[in-house]
């Protein structure tokens, strides 16, 4: 049975996870290849580099617009020989965003805590760390190597990296187009990895499953992506801590929300809340006010 802090610290390894594959993947192949992937190709094509030029089995496929991934490894961290450490001025109890009936409903319980360092328990295996970067090396290839006249490409990527001896994913939801941009230098590096949805989610059923057969496999819709990364970039802010322990915890994430939408250019929503379950307040703004506020917060 694992022990509590091996569960608290897997929140702290998903920005540690997610560096190194993306410097692979911007040092990798050249993008400018002919066309060569029809989409029901794709997931085929992927399974089939990874195995050829890595030796690693992986499972793919397509449902709707979304394209899935499963990496199964046997044990992805270990205790590191040389303790790191991270500040800590937050406790996040409990962070939620949802898009409902036209609405974006964001819940939250940050409390601030006193400033201290506290060690990182956990890292990842150097080999975790590269058959990641090979598999998103291979993901780009194929993707940037379609036939685009035929069919219309895939939105979003989600990468599933199953740790299939402790029993738990870290789970990469991204915008294709995102990925483009980081590709052709459109965006920075740092944004793209805000722009990636990572998480870790304690999963026992993945345990010895080689296959990807726990996995609940759907289609993403644009809301709950943004949803999502709302969810994803407010969990950073106070993470790493980018915010004074005396910040307006609203204020803060309003911010983020209003970036989040504008990055995306989506204005297909009625309003957004925002509950701050600490406090007992609530924010409601529509959708001209979220679009006045300042859309140059960086993050």
């Amino acid at each position: 049975m694992r022990s509590k802090p091996f569960l608290k610290n897997l929140a702290k390894l998903a920005p540690l996870f997610s560096v190194i594959p993306l410097i692979f993947l911007l040092s990798a192949c050249s993008s400018s290849t002919a066309p060569t992937y029809q989409k029901k190709d794709i997931p085929k094509a992927i399974r089939e580099i990874c195995k050829k030029d890595y030796n690693i089995d992986i499972r793919s496929r397509i449902v709707g617009s979304t394209l899935w991934v499963y990496l199964p490894i046997d044990g992805t961290v270990e205790v590191p020989k040389k303790k790191e450490k991270y500040t800590e001025r937050f406790e996040i109890k409990s962070l939620d965003s949802n898009f409902q009936d036209s609405a974006f409903n964001i819940d939250y319980l940050i409390n601030p805590v006193p400033e201290a360092e506290k060690p990182i328990e956990y890292k990842y295996t150097k080999e975790a760390i590269e058959k990641r970067s090979k598999v998103w090396a291979v993901i780009r290839r194929v993707l940037f190597s379609m036939d685009r006249n035929n069919f219309a490409e895939p939105k979003f990527i989600c990468f599933i990296t199953a740790d299939i001896k402790y029993g738990f994913i870290t789970k990469d939801l991204g915008y294709y187009l995102d990925l483009k941009k980081v590709s052709y230098e459109l965006i920075s590096m740092t944004e793209y990895q805000h722009r990636v949805v990572t998480e870790n989610v304690d999963m026992p059923q993945v345990k010895g499953d080689v296959q990807g057969l726990s996995i609940d496999y759907k289609d993403f819709t644009m809301e709950e992506f943004i949803a999502a990364q709302i969810k994803s970039r407010t969990r950073l802010k106070f993470q790493k801590p980018e915010v004074d322990r005396k910040a307006d915890m609203d204020k803060e994430v309003l911010k983020v929300t209003a970036a989040t939408l504008k990055i995306y250019d989506y204005k297909n929503f009625r309003q957004v809340s925002l509950n701050n379950l600490r406090t007992g307040e609530k924010i409601i703004l529509n959708e001209g006010a979220i679009w006045a506020k300042d859309s140059e917060q960086r993050f």
